[in-house]
C-alpha cells in the first residue's frame, strides 16, 4: 500500500470519510423537491439527489441549480459537528506537511468551504471540488480529473480514499488509485502509511 504521508496527491470524499454530517437526506430531498416544482421542474422521485440536480441544471439553468445547492449546503454545515471527524486520517494529512491534499465531494463546495474553517481542522486547507464544481458527479471522474490538472500530478501519482463504491468507481475511471477509508481506520497512525 502506498503511503498516504508521501503520495504527491491526496484526495478525499468528505461525508462519510473525512467527517460524518448528520443530514436528514430524505427530508432535504422532498424540500428541494416542492421548491424546484414551484420554478417548473418536475422532480423524479425515483432518481437520486444528483441525477435530479444535474436534469435541473440541464433544463432550468445554472440560477435554479445554485438556489438548490444553496439549500443543500445550510443543511450540510447544519449538520457538522467537530465530534464525528474522522480524526485518525485527519492526523494523516496534517503529517504530509505541504504536500498537497483536495476534497473531491458530493457535498456542496460552499458547505465544505464553510466547515473547513472550524478549528478542528488545526490549519488543513484543501483545495475543494464540490457539488457546484463539476457537470458530472461521481461516478464520472470529472471533479477527480479536475483535481490532478489544478496541481499538475498525474493521477497514477495520486490517491482517492472514500467511503462508497461510487468513490472507487470514480477513482477507476480517473486511473486513480483508491483507499476505502475504512482500511485506512485499521491501522495506527503512528503507521507511515
Amino acid at each position: 500500500m502506498c503511503s498516504l504521508i508521501h503520495t504527491p496527491l491526496v484526495l478525499l470524499d468528505f461525508d462519510g470519510t473525512l467527517a460524518h454530517l448528520n443530514v436528514d437526506w430524505d427530508v432535504l430531498k422532498k424540500h428541494l423537491a416542492r421548491y424546484s416544482e414551484t420554478h417548473g421542474f418536475q422532480w423524479e422521485h425515483t432518481q437520486g439527489l444528483d441525477a435530479n440536480l444535474r436534469k435541473l441544471r440541464e433544463s432550468h439553468g445554472e440560477k435554479l441549480f445554485r438556489a438548490c445547492c444553496t439549500m443543500i449546503a445550510r443543511a450540510e454545515v447544519d449538520g457538522f459537528t467537530p465530534d464525528r471527524v474522522n480524526h485518525t486520517l485527519l492526523e494523516l494529512l496534517c503529517r504530509r506537511g505541504q504536500r498537497p491534499v483536495g476534497i473531491v465531494s458530493s457535498n456542496t463546495h460552499a458547505a465544505l468551504k464553510h466547515i473547513l474553517h472550524h478549528p478542528v481542522w488545526g490549519g488543513l486547507s484543501p483545495v475543494i471540488i464540490g457539488k457546484e464544481d463539476v457537470e458530472q458527479g461521481k461516478p464520472h471522474p470529472e471533479g477527480l480529473l479536475k483535481a490532478c490538472e489544478i496541481w499538475k500530478i498525474p493521477c497514477n501519482e495520486a490517491v482517492y480514499v472514500g467511503n462508497t463504491q461510487v468513490d472507487c468507481l470514480a477513482a477507476q475511471a480517473a486511473g486513480i488509485p483508491f483507499r476505502y477509508v475504512q482500511t485506512l481506520e485499521s491501522y495506527a497512525v503512528s503507521a507511515d502509511s
